[in-house]
């Protein structure tokens, strides 16, 4: 979706998302995973942090509201909403991004 250098030249956001709603598509429409690994960058990715939609701030660092959508509050969300902000890269060994149906994800890719 957006693939944009930033002022610092290790430094590039890039956002994922995906296409199909929540049973749009009997296929199309179930949480994927992308390997940051087999993407061909000028350099070794060293680290990933997923941030706000923005860019402006890490996802982690973000409050969670609490939704409450019936009177008995019995809402679950689906598994790929819980699931803790993407860190990669170099330090953890691991370059898999996934994303449920229409979710969009921005990650500060970090490159030595």
């Amino acid at each position: 979706m957006t693939l944009e250098r930033l002022a610092q030249p290790s430094k590039v956001l890039l956002r994922l998302s995906h296409q199909y709603g929540l049973g749009e598509h009997p296929y199309w429409s179930q949480p994927w995973s992308v390997d940051l690994g087999v993407l061909r960058f000028p350099r070794p990715l060293h680290n990933c942090t997923e941030t706000s939609l923005s860019g402006n701030q890490p996802k982690g660092s973000m409050p969670r509201p609490e939704w409450q959508v019936d009177r008995l509050g019995q809402w679950q969300a689906h598994a790929w909403r819980r699931l803790p902000p993407v860190q990669c890269g170099r330090p953890t060994g691991v370059n898999l991004v996934s994303l449920g149906p229409l979710e969009i994800k921005t990650l500060l890719l970090d490159f030595e």
